[in-house]
């Protein structure tokens, strides 16, 4: 964007598309253009993660309204919708979502590569045929996973110790080991790196590296320093 683009009302999880800009606003999906919101579709609830993929659509996570006797502690449900491109250029306010897989509403997540491939992490199962193709659930992947830029593999990261980041305030300055996980989306086939804090890149050992060579800057005969030319 060249500019700024305010608007009336509150709108989240902008993202640039083709012709302008989609967000969210209430449970609509709409379409910004030069500062004109015109809605697209309609959702469930306040649509959120917004993906542009390549097609030119919106996918997104739509929360599902729980049933008035829905039991206590019941898991909140969630759907991936999408928009398609046609739909975003009449932005005609009377576009239907396709809801392309279903799971808990903390259960799934979705990430996309830079070329616009979206997919689908976490556990989710899809209720269409469709999610096949635009949107890939190959299932497996674990919720957060960031997809690799040709969408070969998927990584995460976590500390090795199985904690979050919540930590007692003593713990702060506590080193920990960050494990990292490679999965190949096609095989399946997986690769666990760790990165161990200590002595290693960037230690005390390194560092010894950069100090002064013995002897740098102590004068030698004549006011000369080593390694300095001597004047003619």
């Amino acid at each position: 964007m060249k500019s700024k683009v305010s608007v009336a009302g509150q709108v989240t999880s902008a993202i640039p598309v083709r012709g302008g800009i989609a967000a969210a606003r209430g449970n609509h999906i709409v379409k910004v253009t030069g500062g004109k919101v015109r809605e697209v579709a309609t959702t469930k609830a306040t649509p959120f993660q917004l993906k542009a993929d390549a097609d030119g659509g919106v996918t997104f996570i739509d929360r599902v309204p729980q049933r008035a006797k829905a039991r206590a502690g019941a898991q909140e449900a969630a759907t991936v919708s999408r928009v398609p491109e046609l739909d975003l250029e009449k932005a005609s306010g009377n576009a239907q979502p396709t809801a392309l897989a279903r799971g808990s509403l903390t259960g799934l997540d979705l990430t996309a590569t830079p070329s616009g491939e979206v997919y689908i992490t976490g556990e989710a199962a899809s209720t269409t045929s469709r999610a096949s193709g635009v949107v890939p659930n190959p299932g497996g992947l674990a919720k957060g996973a960031l997809v690799s830029s040709h969408g070969q593999a998927a990584v995460t990261s976590r500390w090795a110790d199985g904690k979050d980041s919540r930590i007692r305030p003593e713990e702060a300055l506590t080193q920990r080991t960050v494990r990292t996980t490679l999965k190949t989306i096609d095989t399946g086939k997986t690769a666990v790196l760790d990165a161990a804090p200590g002595d290693l890149l960037g230690g005390a050992k390194s560092a010894r590296g950069k100090r002064d060579f013995p002897g740098a800057h102590c004068p030698e005969r004549g006011g000369r320093r080593t390694g300095q030319r001597a004047r003619r």
